[in-house]
């Protein structure tokens, strides 16, 4: 255990700041939120306000100040962006951020409004009339687009966090299935030999990662290749567990299982990453 937290720490060490931050996104889903809606927010509030700009601009005469609005709103989002990244390891950074996202919000919409007030050539009070409803615009669609924003990353981190519980739970499963040694070497080799039950000599190896078209099953006849076996199960299944059902199935019923395999003698030249043995981008055979 030491010698993996030590291991990390090197890996943190030789990592740039750019990965690092990467890194951070990835892993931390309230970090990628916070840093979603502080980009989202001030691009979309820019965007509604920088085109009502223009329109009336277009409409009223008047300097065209959309594209101006616009680019504030670009270095503001970009700023507040880099701010979270910058501040994520600091403490009540999450309470703070709502503050510092209203205040930038508040910003915009007092500028759009002032801009609004002197570009247009018209009398005070219709003046004061339209950049009060720009400022508003601006500042509802970039409310909407934090929270939309934040709802999708939400549903994300969920699914990444039932992905991972769906990992765990198969992976137990599949260790009380098979026992301990058969699971360690499962994990070690990347796959586990299963042999044949109606062909003497014949083995399966059955790997634990499954490729884009299911697992590519290598059949052995002794320690020659002969070719792979490609099935998938009717919904899709984490690693562990259909690898599971690869193995129960060849030992309850191989002949049924064979019959609705569907077999590639070419698959005896697959790549180790091909046959999910190994990382990688799958799909090549060796020449």
């Amino acid at each position: 255990m030491d010698e993996r937290r030590r291991q990390r720490r090197r890996d943190a060490r030789a990592a740039g700041p750019f990965d690092a931050a990467l890194n951070a996104l990835l892993t931390e889903p309230d970090l990628a939120t916070r840093v979603g809606v502080a980009l989202a927010t001030p691009l979309t509030a820019g965007a509604t306000g920088g085109l009502g700009l223009l329109l009336l601009a277009v409409i009223f005469g008047g300097a065209a100040v959309g594209w101006t609005f616009c680019g504030i709103s670009a270095l503001l989002a970009l700023g507040l962006g880099a701010l979270e990244l910058g501040l994520r390891r600091g403490h009540n950074e999450a309470t703070r951020a709502p503050w510092r996202l209203n205040l930038a919000l508040g910003t915009l919409a007092l500028l759009a409004f002032g801009l609004t007030v002197r570009a247009l050539p018209l009398p005070l009070p219709f003046a004061l009339a339209l950049g009060v409803v720009v400022a508003l615009l601006a500042a509802g669609s970039g409310l909407w687009a934090g929270a939309r924003v934040a709802r999708e990353i939400h549903a994300l981190g969920r699914a990444r966090r039932a992905d991972w519980h769906a990992q765990i739970r198969a992976s137990r499963l599949t260790r009380r299935m098979l026992g301990y040694r058969a699971y360690r070497q499962l994990r070690r080799d990347g796959a586990l030999p299963v042999d044949s039950t109606i062909h003497p000599g014949r083995r399966y190896l059955v790997p634990i990662r499954t490729t884009p078209s299911g697992a590519r099953i290598l059949v052995m006849d002794g320690e020659r290749p002969i070719g792979g076996l490609c099935l998938r199960p009717r919904q899709p299944l984490p690693d562990p567990e259909e690898a599971l059902t690869h193995i129960l199935a060849i030992r309850t019923d191989e002949r049924a299982w064979l019959e609705r395999a569907n077999f590639f003698p070419q698959d005896r030249a697959l790549t180790p990453q091909a046959r999910g043995l190994a990382p990688g981008r799958p799909g090549n055979y060796e020449r």
